[in-house]
């Protein structure tokens, strides 16, 4: 579905449409487990303050002026994924400025360390994966089905 934006795009018509869009991300920036979910101290982006962030940096790095250009959420989308994975633009400044983290210490500090980035990339892994078509799925989940009634039979009739 393609929603066109008007030509100007209020502050606050903007961050509802931002909102759609980080609703994908928000599993890569979201606390771990057990450290508070769903407070907004946890929440990197507030989509009203930021507007001004994330205007200028897809204005700079996909010279897309998002006040002007006709576009549609989708590209948009796109282009801000494009714009995080790649680590561009005052953004990504601010979300690493907000998702700091002081290094562990001691002598298990490189252990620490080192399990924390594991767990970081598990996360981009299956954030990443390829994902199976709608077909491909219900075809699979026919032959487990098949296999479960099959099983059933075949134990039934011993």
């Amino acid at each position: 579905m393609l929603v066109k934006m008007d030509r100007f795009v209020s502050p606050v018509d903007m961050a509802g449409i931002v909102n759609l869009v980080f609703d994908s991300f928000r599993t890569v920036y979201s606390p771990e487990e057990g450290e508070g979910e769903g407070s907004e101290a946890d929440q990197p982006i507030d989509y009203k303050q930021d507007y001004s962030v994330i205007w200028d940096t897809i204005k700079t790095h996909r010279n897309v002026d998002l006040n002007k250009d006709d576009i549609s959420w989708i590209e948009f989308q796109h282009m801000l994924h494009g714009v995080l994975l790649e680590g561009l633009g005052s953004l990504c400044k601010v979300l690493e400025f907000r998702s700091y983290e002081k290094p562990p210490e001691g002598k298990n500090a490189g252990k620490i360390m080192e399990q924390k980035q594991h767990m970081y990339r598990v996360k981009m892994k299956a954030l990443y994966r390829i994902r199976k078509t709608e077909d491909q799925q219900r075809v699979e989940l026919g032959n487990t089905l098949h296999s479960i009634v099959d099983f059933l039979k075949n134990k039934k009739s011993r």
